[in-house]
């Protein structure tokens, strides 16, 4: 039977600690398929590129919001925008004006 045995890191002494010199940091491995990429966000389009200029040096990811993932199609809750962390959010809806405060989402206008 063989048995594999963790060899210690090497140690260096600095006053009275003994520091251990660990190998590097853990590291996120790079994408293959941009099913690597999910970041669980519905409203980010997640693509493996590792070669893009944009993409996640350590994953090779390109995460982009997508706001039209969020719009619903509604005229009153005003215009749904995507937060790359956040998911969706709603928006503010149309009819700030004091003289027009009422939304009317059939002719999608404020009255």
């Amino acid at each position: 039977m063989t048995y594999l045995t963790r060899q210690p890191f090497p140690a260096v002494v600095v006053g009275f600690a003994v520091l251990a010199l660990s190998a590097l940091p853990c590291r996120a491995q790079q994408c293959v398929t941009n099913f690597d990429c999910n970041d669980g966000v519905a409203c980010t389009i997640d693509v493996c590129d590792p070669v893009n200029p944009l993409a996640d040096p350590i994953t090779g990811c390109v995460i982009t919001p997508d706001a039209a993932a969020c719009d619903n199609g509604l005229f009153c809750d005003g215009v749904e925008t995507c937060d790359a962390l956040l998911d969706c959010q709603a928006g503010t809806g149309p009819c700030t004006n004091p003289l027009l405060p009422v939304c009317d989402e059939v002719l999608d206008v404020c009255v």
